[in-house]
C-alpha cells in the first residue's frame, strides 16, 4: 500500500467521523430539547463526540495538506483546485469548522450551564435561533464535504455557483427546520412533530417499495 492510499483512507476516516459526530450531536441536543433539559449523561456525551469531531479536524486538515503537497512535488500543480466539486469542499469544510468554533464559545457553555435545568425559560428560548442555525451548519457543511469527497466524478460537471448555490439553500433549509423542531419542542407541541415524523418514515418507506417494485418488473418482465 502506497503513501497516498494510506493518506486518502485515513482522509475518508476523518470525515467519517466528522460527519458521523456531527450526526450524534444533533440527534442528542435534539433529543434534550424534546425532553425540555439535559442530562448529565447527555452533556457527556455531546462533549465526548465534540473532542472526536475536533479530533477529526485535526486528521482532515493534516491528511488533506499532505495530499496537495504530494500531488504538488510530483506533477508541480495541484489540479483539484480548479475544480467546482472541490472548491465547495473546502468552503463546506471551513464552514464547519467556524461553525465549530461558535459551538464551543458560544453554544457549549450554554448546554454546560442548562445542564440538569429546563430547555423551555424564556433566557434558553432566546437562544433557539442559535442552537437552530448551528446545528443546520453543521449537518449539512459535514455531509455536503463528504458527499464532494465520495461523489466527486458526478458533481464535476456542475460549476462552482450551482454548487454553492444549493449548499445555501440546504443551509437555510435546515436552518428554518432545525428551528421550526425546536420551537415546538420548546413549546409543548412535540406530538405535532412526531407525527411528523412518523409521517415522513411511512412516505419514505412506501417510496422504497414503489422503486422496488418498479425495479423488479423491469428485471423480470422486460
Amino acid at each position: 500500500m502506497d503513501l497516498h492510499t494510506i493518506l486518502v483512507t485515513l482522509h475518508l476516516i476523518g470525515f467519517a467521523f466528522g460527519v458521523g459526530g456531527a450526526t450524534v450531536s444533533d440527534v442528542v441536543f435534539l433529543k434534550s430539547i424534546k425532553n425540555g433539559t439535559v442530562s448529565k449523561d447527555q452533556f457527556e456525551l455531546i462533549k465526548t463526540v465534540s473532542t472526536v469531531v475536533w479530533a477529526s479536524v485535526v486528521l482532515l486538515l493534516v491528511t488533506g495538506t499532505t495530499l496537495m503537497a504530494l500531488q504538488q512535488y510530483e506533477i508541480g500543480e495541484v489540479p483539484r483546485f480548479g475544480w467546482s466539486f472541490f472548491q465547495l469542499k473546502l468552503v463546506a469544510f471551513f464552514a464547519a469548522v467556524l461553525n465549530g468554533i461558535v459551538f464551543h464559545f458560544l453554544v457549549f457553555p450554554s448546554i454546560k450551564k442548562s445542564v440538569g435545568k429546563s430547555f423551555r425559560t424564556k433566557q434558553m428560548k432566546r437562544k433557539y435561533p442559535l442552537f437552530a442555525f448551528t446545528g443546520g451548519v453543521s449537518v449539512v457543511s459535514w455531509y455536503t464535504a463528504f458527499l464532494m469527497v465520495a461523489l466527486g466524478s458526478f458533481f464535476i460537471q456542475f460549476p462552482f455557483s450551482w454548487l454553492l448555490g444549493g449548499y445555501l439553500a440546504a443551509v437555510v433549509g435546515a436552518a428554518i427546520g432545525a428551528y421550526s423542531v425546536i420551537w415546538m419542542y420548546g413549546n409543548d407541541y412535540g406530538d405535532i412533530v412526531d407525527r411528523g415524523k412518523n409521517l415522513i418514515i411511512r412516505l419514505t418507506l412506501l417510496a422504497f417499495l414503489f422503486f422496488f417494485l418498479i425495479a423488479l418488473y423491469i428485471l423480470f418482465f422486460t
